[in-house]
């Protein structure tokens, strides 16, 4: 059988999941060899698409921003315009295309706090414009939890994970159940337009050097360490992360969960979850949680048929990364010490650039 990932590959991906912004000299010392060895075999996971980017992850409530999950449901034919339309939209984090309960393009968007019901009436006007037919609100709880790909029990010959699932169904019941905090308070009073450029960044390239990271936010370099040590300390920036890339997409099954059951239903499989060897994300919801996971096919079988016994309903949708795209925090749209949250800002102007987009371009849905 031909071996897809070389071991020393997986040595340096499992170093990397575990500080995503070790320096090479600190990751050197972690695998046992030369610095400039770590730095061809990175350079060799970027080009070869095992990972796809490094980035920071976002505490949202503290900079008075919060998260809104939708999952849009559209005609195939209209999606390509679809995500062009959603793209005008200033405060959209992620799309991706979905194919599943719900067919279409599944958004996040993080937006000011106070403001979904301007989102709501942008997706409304997308709809009379038959851009799409229904979509469906999620608002996260403020407590996420991650789990991080485990590649010592990875098996690089087939990509799969080894995990008895016997077990993992009988610590679901016994499990200490996670917490659910309350919301971050609001740091903007502290924070500055250097400090949403040094997130804009890292939201999107962690590995950045701090000389170019000080030069694009407009800061010496002790000034810049000092913005990260408060960023890290008061939990602006929650933690960093390595994107899988299409060699591992390719392999494996990336899937949307949104799920209804009972709070300590939720609060227990968060941290069951925590446990399993795949990349997830789990975001507790009013109704349940919504679950991202890239899990290999035969081991969704097994997770579904566990969560049909401890859910009330499960919904799943096939994310399809080809046709996905993630933007920065949008740091343009801080002025004056807060978020442009005005209609015009959030409605009226992206509606209007998409109506001259439209009467530019055929054939649309009249």
């Amino acid at each position: 059988m031909v071996i897809l990932v070389k071991a020393r590959y997986i040595q340096l991906l499992n170093a990397l999941v575990k500080n995503p912004t070790a320096s090479f000299n600190q990751l050197a010392k972690v695998l046992g060899v030369s610095p400039s060895t770590v730095r061809n075999a990175f350079n060799t996971l970027v080009s070869e698409e095992y990972i796809s980017l490094i980035y920071a992850i976002v505490n949202y409530p503290a900079i008075q921003r919060e998260i809104v999950a939708t999952f849009i449901e559209a005609p195939s034919k209209t999606w390509p315009v679809l995500e062009r339309a959603l793209d005008e939209f200033f405060y959209l984090r992620t799309r991706a295309r979905c194919i599943g309960v719900i067919s279409g393009v599944h958004a996040f968007f993080a937006i000011p706090t106070g403001t979904l019901p301007y989102l709501r009436e942008f997706l409304d006007t997308l709809k009379d414009l038959n851009l799409l037919g229904s979509y469906n609100i999620l608002t996260p709880a403020t407590k996420w939890f991650y789990s991080e790909p485990n590649f010592t029990v990875f098996d690089k010959e087939d990509f799969t994970w080894n995990v008895n699932w016997i077990e993992w169904k009988n610590l679901i019941s016994t499990v200490e159940p996670e917490v659910i905090e309350v919301p971050s308070r609001s740091l903007m009073d502290r924070l500055t337009l250097a400090d949403f450029k040094i997130l804009d960044r890292l939201t999107i390239r962690a590995r950045i050097s701090k000389t170019e990271l000080a030069r694009f936010a407009g800061l010496k370099s002790y000034e810049l360490s000092r913005r990260l040590k408060f960023l890290h300390g008061n939990k602006v920036i929650l933690k960093y992360r390595v994107a899988l890339g299409a060699k591992f997409l390719e392999r494996l099954t990336n899937l949307a969960i949104n799920a209804k059951c009972s709070s300590k239903t939720t609060r227990r499989l968060a941290a069951a979850f925590k446990t399993l060897p795949y990349q997830s994300t789990f975001i507790p919801t009013k109704e349940g949680f919504l679950l991202y996971t890239l899990i290999p096919s035969k081991d969704f079988i097994n997770l579904s048929a566990i969560l049909h016994d401890y859910c009330d309903r499960i919904e799943v949708a096939w994310l399809d990364y080809r046709h996905s795209k993630v933007w920065n925090i949008a740091y343009e749209a801080y002025r004056d010490g807060k978020w442009d949250s005005s209609y015009e800002f959030m409605v009226e102007q992206p509606l209007r650039n998409i109506r001259e987009k439209l009467m530019k371009s055929t054939p649309y849905p009249q």
